[in-house]
């Protein structure tokens, strides 16, 4: 079968030239990947897919019942749901049917979506019929063409090296660079043909195709429906793209507005309507088949790569102030136009398809080159507007317009024959060079032409300045066009006469021969005429001419020229008849008859016969001996029989014929499905050995898969012992015809004995208190055990049975597997110990005893191990081992638990008692503390519970003196009192100690410094200083408000009567004495001084600043002169000399010596404004004005004959009069003014 992948590759396109066997696929060398977008999608844009696949029979729409399970299954469905591809009305498909040629063709134009058609001539495909349809699409998209026999063979199955060839021209994939590596893969290698290795390494390569099973690629066998669905599904799917392309895909404007953007791969433009504009693409650009009939626009574009043009319609594709390199146009169907504008330049345009190529509104070189390659289609139109430098024909029989602009060079190739140039008046070709007949139209200048060998018979509707070569006199213009059948030349002289003859004679009238026709014998011959002789020359297949007398038979084969030349002997001008013809003097050749050989067996036949030109062919059909009767070529021959197929080909051009015969014999039936034995559907063995013979005329070969794997060839016979599922497949072949038939059976090996139980619940050799052995059952086996106590006898045991007897135990499980019966045992033996230990003897506490500190013991005895644990008041229980002091006070349990070591079982002793080692706490002394001094003390404690307590005081270290608590201590000294606790329990005791001062004596009452009883100040700042072992605190009253609290020293700014009260306590004692001080403070500065007479910044022409002062203040003031030393100013003075002044006001109080001040600055200024100068008043124009200066306001009136009128500064004055013009300047700062008076008459 054939493995498709679907994958994407980064690969350029590139070119083949494909000979397939004798067919040949030409390619286009220009074409490139898409991007995005499916081949599919590119080609067939708006599709409407309703088309079935004849195959030259009936299709119907019945539901596929063959292709379910086929390895194209899943292609086949999505083919038949589109429409690709039809079944049969039995409601197969026949997925591995052969496809033919046309059937191929028809399978890529549907799915590919192809539907313009160019002209078919093959004389093998019949008009009108749908194989000419399909073969008419795949001409146009040019991805195959016919034989070199000018045959098609529509009927032909095609083989997968000849589908590989066509779609890798079709998907334009590029060769690899090594075609022998990639094939080396295949076994069968050498016999792919050399013309299809590149193809089909790159259809292997790009994982559109694969080999089979076996390692072979089979490149001659005919590919099936379901092996070219598969391919074609992969070649719309994959396309060779690079990953850095850029496509634009929906219409609009691309590109920076300003600036230039660089693109490093390549671009794709895919839809009309898009404009690309200052970008620089290194790569290629294409512009799709998307566009359509659609716009494109390069504006300020540069392509370093190739330009590739297959859409857009005859007006669409323009290149604007745009640089490219090379320019390829190629569009399946349509013509399209391309335009230079701006400074655009081409350097190569490579013609492949009708086009239009225009320069317009030019400023640099436009298309530089135009090459009209060979691959454009015959009967293509080209049309070439604008200054070309070269323009090469390389395609035979196209027509090629230039109505207008020039050509530098126009070349005409050798294969370009049958060609036609028509130049525009007024257009012009400054060297046409001719390699092949060119026929050249119109009224266009042509300044030089150069007739090379092969341009014979070239024509020009206006002749040219100068003809030159070798064939110059072969070729005709103006009105000495040549005569039918050959060339006319001649000359004379003048007799000297009145009558001058300057008339050629006519051309000689050759007959028995017509040109181009074939005889199987030919004697030409032709009249003589008076005055006229006449002189033929012969050439054979090109060879030398020998003369020829007129009416000699000619009978050998070959190609003839006969040229008959006429010389009047009047003037000795001529004129000559040539004729080409030949003559065929051989029988045909016997038809070639393939697709049956002589002697051969097929399941089916539709031998087929190329016809040759000029030769038909005529076939009959006997099967078992019986009549013969007419066959046609490729008619398929499916009933069983033996035939014999006589063909015979006779020749028009002389009616000979010759024959074919060939015995061959059709055998349809299929052969019996093989008998297998040894194995039955869906049994299992322990092992097995499938066999069966082969039938007389039948081979057979086998696979065999196991569990699901890949299947290997399997002989019968061989035994199979691996355990597994196994599908043996047996497919006998009939040796006559090929045909085959199957046999599949599925069946299991199981030579595996199971697994060996699993026991849980008992370990060997391990005891236990009890025991519950137990074990899975699985599935497929069974199992039986048994159990042995003591070493008595054996007695059945079921999984899950407890066993608490105290005994030594043997368990053996036994598992036997059902489909083979093999067995495996598990034995296992353990003990089982029921008793419990004694309980441990603890010694060393007693339950419920107290103990000022405890050791408990114990002893482990034999066989058994024994652990503890020991809670102390209440908590959590930790490990205790025996022997461990416990020293600390508490109530404690101890728990000692013995584990007997053959069975695990345990027996605990508990005991609880208390550890009691702590001394009472010490005394708790309140009413002193250690250090401290008082006025009086009176220490006090309590007893604690089970304490009695005992004191001394001690005076000034005098002798200890019993003390009771609470007794009051009221004189003067320094104190130590000792009290002692006594633990009644256990006569421990605990001691405080205290020492502490009694101090009876009140402090000094503080001194104030700062401010004095009664007194006033601006501000004032109290303070005191500690006397020695003193504190002090202090409050401040306001305006006989609340006391606030007062820091010494704290400076007091604020207006107001105040009360200081400041209070010393003595620190030893708390004892306190009181300071008090009444005194006030007035905080306010003056009022700053009002001025009057001057204001801040402004200008006065003088001033007389003047200021009063408030009670309780005196004043002063300084006036300071344009920045200079202030000077002392006296109220009410005036001022009066221009400049700057600053004037400084101090108002100071006289209680507090506070100040204000104010100061003002401003200017004098006595000089007036400049008057105004009018201007705009001359002897011709009145229209006054004047320049306006900052800081002053000018002022106009304008009279007329004594009478004010409105006027605006530049108005014009037209009306005659006597005319006064008042300008008045007022200076802004000191209100000065300044007048000018103009008076003028008009």
């Amino acid at each position: 079968m054939v493995a498709v992948r679907q994958k994407v590759e980064n690969r350029a396109a590139g070119p083949y030239e494909t000979i397939a066997g004798t067919i040949k696929t030409g390619v286009r060398e220009d074409q490139t990947a898409m991007k995005r977008k499916t081949l599919r999608q590119l080609l067939c844009t708006g599709m409407s897919i309703g088309l079935v696949l004849a195959c030259g029979m009936s299709a119907w729409a019945a539901p596929a019942n063959d292709v379910g399970g086929h390895w194209a299954e899943k292609q086949l469905k999505e083919w038949l749901s589109k429409g690709y591809i039809q079944g049969y009305e039995d409601g197969s498909v026949q997925p591995d049917k052969a496809v033919t040629r046309a059937e191929f063709l028809a399978l890529i134009n549907r799915s590919f979506g192809l539907t313009g058609e160019a002209a078919v001539d093959y004389p093998d495909v019949t008009a009108g019929s749908w194989q000419h349809a399909e073969v008419a699409k795949a001409l146009k998209a040019g991805y195959v063409s016919g034989y070199e026999d000018h045959t098609f063979r529509p009927s032909k199955p095609i083989s997968r090296q000849e589908a590989a060839a066509i779609i890798a021209k079709l998907v334009e994939l590029p060769a690899p660079a090594s075609a022998e590596g990639a094939l080396n893969a295949f076994k069968d290698a050498g016999d792919i043909a050399d013309w299809s290795k590149p193809a089909v390494a790159a259809v292997v390569e790009k994982g559109l195709m694969d080999g089979y099973e076996d390692r072979s690629y089979r490149p001659n066998r005919s590919i099936t429906r379901a092996e070219a669905v598969a391919t074609l599904n992969a070649a719309l799917e994959t396309r060779a793209v690079d990953p850095s392309t850029v496509v634009y895909g929906k219409a609009g404007v691309y590109g920076p507005e300003t600036g230039s953007e660089t693109i490093a791969g390549d671009v794709v433009i895919e839809a009309a309507g898009i404009t690309l504009r200052n970008v620089v693409v290194e790569g290629d650009l294409t512009v799709a088949a998307g566009v359509g009939g659609g716009d494109a626009t390069l504006d300020n574009v540069t392509v370093k790569g190739t330009t590739r043009v297959h859409g857009g319609g005859e007006h669409s594709v323009h290149f604007n102030n745009t640089v490219l390199a090379t320019v390829v146009v190629d569009k399946k169907d349509g013509t399209i136009r391309i335009v230079a504008e701006g400074s655009t330049r081409v350097e190569t345009v490579t013609v492949l398809s009708p086009a239009l190529v225009e320069e317009a509104g030019l400023t640099s070189d436009g298309f530089v080159a135009v090459k009209l390659a060979d691959e454009l289609p015959a009967d293509a139109k080209v049309t070439l507007i604008g200054k070309f430098d070269s323009v090469d024909i390389q395609a035979a029989s196209i027509a090629v317009e230039v109505p207008q602009g020039s050509v530098g060079k126009l070349n005409v190739a050798k294969e370009a024959g049958r060609s036609s140039v028509k130049l525009g008046e007024g257009t012009t070709v400054a060297e046409l060079v001719l390699n092949a007949v060119l026929k050249v139209l119109g009224q266009g200048t042509i300044q030089k032409a150069t007739a090379n060998e092969g341009s014979q018979g070239s024509s020009f509707e206006k002749k040219p300045a100068a003809v030159e070569g070798a064939q110059k006199d072969a070729v005709a213009s103006g009105g000495n066009a040549p005569a039918a059948g050959g060339t006319t030349s001649g000359g004379g002289s003048d007799s000297g006469g009145s009558t001058t003859d300057d008339q050629p004679p006519a051309a000689p009238a050759v007959t028995g021969v017509t040109e181009g026709a074939t005889y199987a014998s030919a004697a030409p011959t032709w009249s003589e005429v008076a005055g006229v002789t006449i002189a033929a020359t012969l050439a054979k297949d090109g060879g030398a001419a020998e003369p020829y007398a007129k009416g000699t038979p000619i009978e050998a084969t070959g190609s003839y020229t006969l040229v008959v030349t006429a010389t009047k002997a009047s003037n000795g001008m001529t004129a000559k008849a040539t004729v080409h013809f030949a003559v065929d003097a051989d029988a045909p050749a016997a038809p070639v008859v393939a697709g049956v050989t002589e002697g051969e067996t097929y399941a089916s036949a539709a031998p087929t016969w190329s016809e040759v030109a000029g030769v038909t062919s005529a076939a009959t059909l006997a099967k078992d001996g019986g009549a013969a009767e007419p066959y046609a070529s490729g008619t398929p021959i499916e009933a069983t029989g033996s035939y014999e197929l006589v063909v015979t080909a006779t020749k028009a051009s002389n009616g000979k014929t010759a024959a074919a015969t060939v015995a061959f014999k059709v055998d349809a039936d299929l052969p019996a499905a093989p008998v297998v034995t040894g194995v039955t559907e869906g049994a299992t063995y322990v092992s097995a050995t499938p066999a069966w013979t082969d039938a007389a005329g039948v081979t057979s070969a086998a696979t065999l898969s196991k569990n699901g794997g890949a299947a290997e060839s399997y002989a019968s016979g061989t035994p199979i012992t691996a355990t597994g599922s196994y599908e043996l497949v047996v497919t006998a072949t009939k040796a006559s015809n090929g045909k085959t038939a199957s046999t599949t059976v599925s069946f299991k090996v199981d030579a595996e004995a199971p697994a060996a139980p699993v026991v849980k619940g008992v370990t060997e050799g391990a005891t236990y208190a009890s025991a519950t052995p137990a074990w899975s059952e699985i599935a497929g086996v069974t199992s039986a055990a048994t159990l042995s106590k003591d070493g008595r006898a054996a007695e059945s045991y079921a999984s899950g049975t407890p066993i608490t007897a105290t005994g030594s135990y043997e368990l053996i499980v036994t598992a036997t597997k059902t489909s083979n019966g093999l067995t495996a045992s598990t034995t296992v033996t353990f003990s089982i110990d029921a008793d419990v230990p004694a309980a441990p003897v603890v010694t060393g506490v007693t339950e419920g005893a107290t103990y000022v500190s405890a050791t408990p013991a114990w002893t482990d005895a034999t066989g058994t191990t024994s652990t503890a644990t020991l809670a102390k008041n209440g908590g959590t229980a930790e490990p205790y081992a025996s022997g461990t002091p416990i020293a600390a006070s508490g109530s404690y349990v101890l728990e000692v638990t013995a584990t007997k070591t053959s069975n695990g079982k345990t027996a605990t002793t508990t005991v609880s008692f208390k550890v009691d080692a702590e001394a009472p706490a010490a005394p708790v002394v309140t009413g002193v503390t250690e250090g401290a001094t008082y006025a009086s003390a009176t220490p006090a404690w309590t007893d604690a519970a089970g304490t009695t307590s005992t004191a001394t005081l001690t005076k000034n270290g005098g002798a200890a003196e019993p003390y009771t608590s609470g007794t009051p201590i009221a004189a003067t000294g320094t104190y130590a009192l000792e009290v002692t606790a006594t633990k009644t329990s256990n006569g421990l005791t605990a001691s405080t100690t205290v020492t502490f001062t009694v101090d009876a004596e009140a402090p000094a009452a503080p001194v104030v410094t700062g401010v004095t009883e009664g007194a006033t100040y601006a501000s004032a700042t109290p303070t005191w200083t500690d006397a020695a072992g003193t504190t002090s605190t202090a409050t401040l009253t306001k305006n006989g408000g609340a006391a606030n609290p007062y820091a010494k020293g704290t400076p007091i700014t604020e207006t107001g009567t105040y009360a200081l009260e400041v209070t010393a306590s003595k620190t030893s004692n708390g004892l306190t004495a009181t300071t008090t001080v009444t005194f006030a403070v007035d905080a306010e500065a003056p009022a700053t001084p009002s001025v009057t007479g001057v204001t801040y910044g402004l200008t006065y022409a003088s001033a007389t600043p003047t200021w009063t002062d408030e009670p309780g203040t005196t004043s002063t003031a300084t006036l300071s002169k344009d920045g200079g030393a202030p000077a002392a100013y006296t109220s009410g003075t005036t001022i009066d000399a221009d400049g700057s002044y600053v004037l400084v006001v101090t108002a100071t109080k006289t209680l507090n010596g506070l100040t204000a001040t104010t100061t003002i600055p401003f200017t004098i200024d006595t000089v007036p404004p400049a008057r105004p100068t009018v201007t705009g008043v001359t002897y011709s124009v009145y229209a006054p004005t004047w320049t306006d200066v900052p800081g002053v306001t000018i002022t106009a009136v304008l009279e007329k004959d004594n009478v004010v009128i409105p006027f605006a500064k530049g108005d014009t004055l037209t009306d005659p009069g006597h005319y006064k013009l008042t300008v008045t300047a007022r200076k802004e700062s000191n209100g000065l003014e300044d007048v000018a008076t103009y008076e003028f008459t008009i």
